[in-house]
């Protein structure tokens, strides 16, 4: 378990520096939703479930809320709060297309059923939306 903290900490660098790259080719928007609306969204939906289902195993559950404050501390180094405040008022969409595609797309890709869009998909991304801003010290 401790290895795979450990790869995680690489990870929360790459991305952070990921982050900064976008930033400075393709806009703070497209940053952002890389950094926030996918990897710390991931990262925060990964430590909700692990809670829920591992509540027996508190260490585990313990290392990945420390490494999900380490990621929101990246984050805040990264953008401001203003940028961090404002995103999160644009009522993004998460996960890996949420920050690729535009809405005929998004659209596109819920009629198909390749992306699950249901009232319980939008009550479990609202949770874990909550728990991001108290991480990154978003208004709520």
């Amino acid at each position: 378990m401790e290895q795979f903290i450990t790869n995680r900490e690489e990870l929360i660098d790459d991305w952070k520096a990921a982050a900064s790259h976008i930033k400075a080719e393709f806009g703070i928007e497209k940053a952002i939703g890389y950094f926030v609306g996918e990897k710390f969204y991931n990262l925060t939906e990964e430590v909700k479930r692990l809670q829920r289902d591992n509540k027996d195993d508190s260490k585990i559950v313990n290392n990945l809320e420390r490494l999900l404050f380490r990621c929101s501390q990246e984050i805040m180094a990264t953008f401001t709060e203003q940028e961090l405040n404002d995103y999160f008022r644009s009522n993004p969409r998460f996960g890996a297309l949420g920050h690729v595609l535009n809405e005929d797309g998004h659209r596109l890709f819920v009629e198909k059923g390749a992306v699950e869009h249901t009232i319980d998909t939008e009550i479990e991304d609202a949770l874990i939306m909550g728990e991001m801003k108290k991480y990154l010290k978003v208004n709520p």
